[in-house]
């Protein structure tokens, strides 16, 4: 027998569909003992003449997480179900599982599983802080000093307490003019190396002595007369002529020595570079005596610029770059910009969150945040897409007024609608469907015995009490006639005869006439 029960225990109501099956049993029936899985013992006698139902206990059904426990009585007379002694839901038991850690980029994934039912709940958690190490990187003469903080996460990067530059800690070297060579003064940064040249002296020329004749001067050669520096000891000679000797300098280059030969020199210039000074080396082709000369000054840096600019992340400068010898340093550091960020929303959907998106119009840097919930379905009335039928259930289609989602409800079949009880003639069947429900009944025969006679056969006549159906069957065979002879003997005016007479009918007939 189908059955549809709602019932409601403090706030938790439930509807079950389900089966019973009912147990006819004989008359005077010894009580009934059901035992339960929990031992105990339900005991119940039926009496089919009591207008009320007799329960008895039939199983006991355990609770779940959203559903009641219950004891479930069935009364075997009429089949109903009773349902007692409710139990609370016992309701979700979670174990929780991180799917994914939030940090600075993303948000956390936590999901929760029923242990007894496995039903499942996804929770977000919000996005984490970033794990900024800090690094405070001093100033030196070729760059300012700041604090940086950079995510070990993600990288994001964040410069602040920017100092200025230091200025050159220079070491002074001076090198002082000689006879034949300028002074100057080289000034070397200790921390960077960068360094320059000023300070430039001529050379103080040579100091010469009075000179000692080494040749003197015959009739076709001059004479030669050595002078040396008193400073350096460079050495130079001159020719002379009796007394008096002729000296020829003109810029400290030598003259030649003697009226036949003197020195042959050949000049080499060595031109000033950014920091060292130019002059021209002298070198006798002859003898290999060598002085240099004509001293130029340094040129100094001739820098060319090249601008960077500061970006969200960076700092901007100007590097310094030599156009003669290369040399470079930066210099002129700008602020960093920081990043502008443009947000564009994402709207949430049935399913989705939103969130917002920020974008830098700079440099392209993104992030997400601002998240919202999913809005859910918004579930519209149902369209009827089958009915039910008696053993069928029909189907409602349920659709979302926002996005393609759909889903389908049963709705649970009718259960057929029995027609009059099955016969010994008719079946049982649905009114609506004419689906057979209970097949015919077997009839219910009374036996009548008709006992064979004389002349006819003995049988037995069945005949159904309940539609009057009647056949004849187990057949006997006749008896036949059991007759007892009676003679009535001739007399003087008479004459004699037998009557045979049947013990059992009756039936008689006269015969053996004598005179």
């Amino acid at each position: 027998m189908y059955y549809q029960v709602t019932y409601t225990y403090g706030s938790v109501s439930m509807t079950e569909n389900g089966v019973a099956y009912v147990w006819l049993h004989e008359e005077n029936a010894q009580p009934v003992n059901h035992t339960t899985n929990n031992n105990t013992s339900h005991t119940v006698n039926i009496d089919i003449d009591s207008p009320l139902h007799q329960y008895t206990f039939l199983d006991t059904i355990a609770p779940t997480c959203t559903t009641l426990g219950y004891d479930r009585y069935l009364c075997p007379i009429c089949g109903a179900i009773d349902l007692r002694n409710y139990v609370q839901s016992t309701g979700h038991t979670y174990q929780t599982i991180v799917i994914r850690e939030a940090d600075c980029t993303h948000e956390g994934k936590v999901l929760e599983i029923c242990r007894s039912c496995g039903e499942v709940k996804e929770t977000l958690t919000p996005k984490g802080e970033h794990h900024y190490t800090t690094t405070t990187i001093p100033a030196t003469c070729t760059a300012p000093g700041y604090t940086v903080k950079e995510c070990s996460i993600c990288g994001d990067r964040v410069i602040t307490n920017i100092t200025a530059i230091l200025p050159h800690d220079f070491q002074t070297v001076t090198t002082p003019p000689t006879c034949t060579t300028g002074g100057h003064t080289h000034h070397v940064c200790s921390v960077c190396g960068y360094n320059y040249f000023d300070n430039y002296t001529q050379a103080k020329g040579h100091d010469w002595d009075d000179g000692t004749v080494i040749k003197d001067p015959t009739c076709n050669n001059a004479g030669v007369i050595e002078y040396r520096c008193k400073v350096c000891d460079a050495t130079k000679l001159e020719p002379f002529s009796g007394d008096s000797i002729t000296s020829t300098i003109t810029n400290l280059v030598h003259v030649a020595v003697n009226a036949a030969n003197g020195h042959r020199y050949a000049s080499d210039v060595t031109p000033p570079t950014c920091t060292e000074m130019g002059y021209t080396s002298y070198t006798c082709v002859d003898c290999g005596d060598s002085y240099k000369s004509d001293y130029t000054n340094p040129t100094g840096h001739n820098y060319r610029t090249d601008v960077t600019k500061p970006t969200c992340t960076e700092l901007g400068y100007t590097t310094y770059t030599c156009k003669t010898c290369g040399e470079t340093h930066k210099s002129d550091y700008v602020e960093m910009l920081g990043h502008d960020y443009k947000a564009v929303i994402t709207a949430p959907t049935c399913t989705e969150g939103g969130y917002t998106t920020f974008t830098c119009t700079r440099c392209g840097d993104s992030y997400v945040a601002n998240h919202t919930d999913p809005l859910g379905h918004d579930w519209q009335e149902p369209e009827k897409l089958a009915d039910s039928t008696c053993n069928s259930d029909g189907v409602l289609e349920y659709n979302c007024s926002r996005c393609d989602a759909h889903y389908h409800e049963a709705i649970s079949a009718k259960g057929h609608n029995p027609g009059p009880a099955a016969t010994c003639v008719n079946p049982q069947t649905c009114q609506d469907c004419g689906a057979v429900l209970a097949p015919a009944a077997d009839h219910s025969y009374k036996a009548v015995l008709t006992e064979p006679g004389c002349t006819k056969m003995g049988y037995t006549t069945y005949t159904c009490s309940a539609c009057g159906d009647s056949y004849k069957s187990d057949y006997v065979e006749l008896l036949g006639h059991d007759y007892k002879a009676v003679i009535t003997k001739p007399t003087c005016t008479e004459g004699g005869y037998t009557t045979f007479t049947c013990t059992r009918c009756g039936d008689s007939y006269v015969d053996d006439y004598t005179a």
